[in-house]
C-alpha cells in the first residue's frame, strides 16, 4: 500500500480497529515501541493518555488537540507520511476507507511478531559485538542477554498479561 518507512500498513490496520472500537485499547498488550508507523505512533499515545486520564477515548474528541498543534504537524509533515492531517473527520474518513480480511487480534499478533524478530535481530548484533570484547565474562554476557531473551519470550506468550493504558504511560 504505501513505500515509505515510516509508514507501516499493518500498524494503520491496527489503528483502524482502535478507532472503530476503543476498547480495544484497554485489552492492547502493545505498547507506543511496537509500532514503525509515525502516525500510529501519535494516535497510539493520544488514545492511550484519554484511556488514562478518563477511561474513555472518543475519537473527535480527543484527536482534536493534535490538529490544533501547529508544532506538532510541522513535524509530521516532515516525515512525509501519505496520510495528511487535514481535520480529524478527514483523518477518520480515511481509516475508514482501510480494508482488511484479518481480525484484531491476528493484526496485534503480527506486530508483536514484527517488533519480536527486530528487537531479535538488535540484541543479536550488540551481542556478537560484546562476545569480541574481552573485558565482558561469558558470563556477565549470558545473564545480560538472557535477561533481554526472556523478556522477548515473554512478550510472544499468548498467556502474557495485558498491559493497561497505566501501565504503558508509567
Amino acid at each position: 500500500m504505501f513505500d515509505n518507512i515510516f509508514v507501516s500498513d499493518i500498524d494503520l490496520l491496527y489503528i483502524k480497529n482502535l478507532l472503530e472500537k476503543p476498547f480495544y485499547i484497554s485489552e492492547t498488550k502493545l505498547t507506543i515501541n511496537h509500532f514503525d508507523d509515525v502516525l500510529s505512533r501519535v494516535l497510539f499515545q493520544i488514545m492511550l493518555k484519554a484511556m488514562a486520564e478518563k477511561n474513555s477515548f472518543i475519537p473527535l474528541t480527543d484527536l482534536q488537540p493534535l490538529f490544533n498543534d501547529k508544532d506538532r504537524l510541522e513535524k509530521y509533515s516532515h516525515f512525509g507520511h501519505p496520510i495528511k492531517l487535514i481535520s480529524v473527520e478527514d483523518l477518520l474518513v480515511k481509516f475508514r476507507e482501510m480494508q482488511t480480511e484479518s481480525s484484531h487480534k491476528e493484526i496485534e499478533q503480527t506486530i508483536i511478531e514484527r517488533y519480536n524478530r527486530k528487537t531479535l535481530k538488535e540484541t543479536a548484533k550488540k551481542m556478537l559485538l560484546e562476545v569480541d570484547d574481552s573485558a565482558k565474562s561469558s558470563k556477565e554476557l549470558l545473564r545480560k542477554y538472557g535477561y533481554k531473551l526472556d523478556t522477548l519470550l515473554d512478550s510472544a506468550s499468548d498467556s502474557r498479561k495485558t498491559i493497561t493504558a497505566d501501565d504503558m504511560l508509567s
